[in-house]
Formats: structure tokens, C-alpha cells, sequence
């Protein structure tokens, strides 16, 4: 029998969630509900502390680990475990229990504190909590001609901890512009660059127009969050699709850290 180890890992922030956190997957096994699910600190004042509440929602008693980690996101958004950097706050979580059990139903508390170094530059700082279950969930397959695969699968929860000092920076860098051809017809890659000290949530809309001024589409521009120090690249797809020629791509891209919006233009062209 072939093995495999899986480990699925939910990040509340990335996926939108603002409230509580549930993973889980399939129904039967044990699910764990977080609360909160996102938490946003004042580095300014008295030494931030407070408390999660986990809850099992699922059919059976799991034991699970609590682990202060760094993370980033990859360029495409991809969540990325790694090493603490500088403005990683992992080295300064605390948080009791760190390993713990939960039956069908019940609900565990886990206290947590962060000692702030002094001084501290300002900016932002981050990291997060995982839960981890320390035992895995068994899925096994078999091609029907004598190959079984046997997929163990964790399923972790990452609360991040976002963490402000002073007033940070806000600075947001359209880099680049292109145009791409894909499968479903002619798309446009922007790049986006986080030049200040903050994460940036970044959302927006475009027009593509001729170069006599003519529109030709528009529409908007998804939603994403760039970590301080970070890049995404930011796909779109033009509807209708435009035909070979050089267009101008005007950009309006709201920051919710900022009042104003940012505007850029960039010329695109598809074909010879």
C-alpha cells in the first residue's frame, strides 16, 4: 500500500472569514469551530492579551496542538508557513493550554499573551496560533487492480494575529501591467507591490480603451490583501474580449487603509 500525508490548513483572513472558523472535512470526522477567528491588536498600549474558545461540532473526541507560527502569501496568494522575520510576532506569542482535548460538543478556552519587545519600530506585525490535530484522518483508495493508496490528511486551523505599532506607512505600487494570452481568450497580469509598512486590502475597477479614447471593456479588479514587503500578481480577463491592436488600461484601486483612491494607466497591446 502506498502512503501519502496531506496537511490542509485554513487561514481565516484569506478566506474571508471574520467571525468564527470552522474546518472539518468530512462531516463525520471531527470538526473544531474557532472564535475568534481573526484578531487585530494595538501594539501602543498594555500588553495585548486575551482568549480563543474552540469548540468540537464533530462525532468524536480529538487532541489537538497549539503552535505560534510566521506566515506570508506567495505571489498567486498561496499560504506559505515560514521561518520568523522581523516583523513576525510568533517569537513573542504565549498561550496556555498548548496541547489539549476536545470531546463531541465541548468547548476548551486558550489564553494568550504577547510580550512585546521594547523598543519597536513602527509598523505592522503578524503572525498567527495553528491548531493542529495530532492524529490524522484515514482516507484509502484502490485502483481496483491491486494498488491501494492510504492519504493521511490533517486538517489545521491557523488564526492570524495582525498587530500595529504607531501609525504605519501605506504605500501601494502598481509595478507592471501585461498583456497575456490564455486558453479562454486575452488577459492582463497586473503587479502589485507593498512599498509601506501595513498590509494593504486592495480592490478596484478598470477600463481598457482604444488609443482614440474608445472603450472597449471594463470591470472590476478581485479583491486581495498584500502583506508589508509583499507582491501579488493580480489577473483580469476583459469582457468582450478586445481584439489585436495597443489599448491604454486605466486603473482605479481602492486601499482600505487609504481615503483616496490610486489611479494608473499602463498601455497594453495583443498581437504583432
Amino acid at each position: 500500500m502506498t502512503r501519502s500525508t496531506r496537511k490542509l490548513l485554513f487561514l481565516a483572513v484569506v478566506m474571508g472569514v471574520v467571525g468564527n472558523l470552522a474546518v472539518g472535512i468530512p462531516a463525520a470526522q471531527a470538526r473544531l469551530v474557532i472564535s475568534p477567528a481573526l484578531l487585530r491588536v494595538d501594539l501602543d498600549g498594555e500588553r495585548p492579551r486575551g482568549a480563543f474558545t474552540l469548540t468540537n461540532v464533530g462525532e468524536k473526541t480529538e487532541r489537538y496542538r497549539a503552535r505560534a507560527v510566521h506566515f506570508r502569501l506567495s505571489e498567486a496568494g498561496g499560504l506559505q508557513l515560514v521561518e520568523p522575520d522581523q516583523w513576525s510576532l510568533a517569537p513573542w506569542i504565549r498561550f496556555n493550554p498548548a496541547e489539549f482535548e476536545l470531546p463531541p460538543n465541548a468547548s476548551r478556552v486558550v489564553r494568550y499573551t504577547i510580550l512585546v519587545p521594547s523598543p519597536l519600530e513602527q509598523g505592522q506585525y503578524w503572525g498567527g496560533i495553528e491548531f493542529e490535530p495530532l492524529q490524522s484522518s484515514v482516507y484509502r483508495f484502490s485502483d481496483g487492480k491491486g494498488k491501494n493508496l492510504s492519504i493521511h490528511v490533517l486538517n489545521s486551523a491557523l488564526v492570524p494575529i495582525f498587530a500595529k505599532k504607531g501609525s504605519p506607512r501605506v504605500e501601494l505600487e502598481v509595478a507592471d501591467a501585461k498583456a497575456v494570452a490564455t486558453p479562454k481568450g486575452p488577459g492582463i497580469v497586473i503587479r502589485l507591490e507593498n512599498r509601506g509598512e501595513t498590509r494593504v486590502d486592495v480592490r478596484g475597477s478598470y477600463r481598457l480603451v482604444r488609443e482614440d479614447g474608445a472603450e472597449v471593456a471594463a470591470g472590476p479588479v478581485p479583491e486581495v490583501m498584500i502583506l508589508r514587503a509583499g507582491a501579488r500578481l493580480v489577473g483580469i480577463r476583459p469582457d468582450p474580449p478586445p481584439a489585436p491592436g495597443s489599448y491604454k488600461l486605466e486603473l482605479e484601486l481602492e486601499l482600505r487603509q487609504l481615503e483616496k483612491p490610486m489611479h494608473s494607466v499602463f498601455p497594453v497591446r495583443w498581437g504583432s
